[in-house]
């Protein structure tokens, strides 16, 4: 997977929500809460694999480091085959894409953004 991702760009700007015992996380929504899903980042060497949990299942996408102005694109694949790989997240892949979108900046690239191409079918660390 090579190249540059351009679409929807993602602010690595977030809010948090604390509670007595500091931080518990991101609010991307009313709907859910962090405890609800978590993002993984695993390396091994240049590349890798995003891990989106919640109770339903799990999502894996490989990534791998970028060049130029790209820090790292993870390859999110086409919609018609994610629809029928993972039939649970049904109505909610732009909602899980910006959450693993947020979460992978706050984890690995606070100050940068993120492009989601569902064209494409990738996220652009930028």
């Amino acid at each position: 997977m090579t190249g540059h991702c351009a679409a929807r760009t993602i602010a690595s700007t977030v809010r948090r929500r604390s509670s007595p015992l500091g931080p518990v996380g991101l609010l991307l929504d009313h709907r859910s809460t962090p405890t609800e899903w978590s993002v993984d980042i695993r390396q091994d060497g240049r590349s890798g694999a995003v891990v989106y949990r919640e109770a339903a299942g799990d999502l894996s996408f490989y990534w791998e480091f970028g060049g130029g102005d790209t820090i790292a694109i993870i390859d999110i694949g086409d919609e018609a085959a994610w629809n029928a790989k993972h039939p649970w997240t049904a109505g909610r892949r732009a909602e899980i894409l910006q959450r693993v979108s947020v979460e992978v900046l706050r984890q690995k690239a606070p100050g940068r953004r993120a492009e989601i191409d569902d064209r494409r079918g990738c996220i652009s660390i930028l």
